[in-house]
């Protein structure tokens, strides 16, 4: 096969890939969604407070272990 001749069955071959990828019946599934901390209507300074209260309660329940 000379130089063209070779181009051409490439370029054939790939518009034939082309034309059957966008008849494919092809799913990608999307990404979950990012999982929430807490239901709907919590604000980030919620998140931010409960976490606070959640690390004292730790450190307090070490704290009475320590006793």
């Amino acid at each position: 096969m000379t130089a063209p001749m070779l181009i051409e069955a490439q370029q054939i071959d790939l518009e034939t890939l082309v034309a059957a990828i966008a008849h494919s019946p092809i799913i990608v599934a999307a990404p979950p969604p990012p999982r929430r901390r807490l239901p709907a209507g919590y604000d980030e300074v919620d998140v931010v407070i409960l976490d606070w209260i959640a690390a004292e309660g730790r450190r307090v329940a070490a704290d009475l272990i320590r006793m």
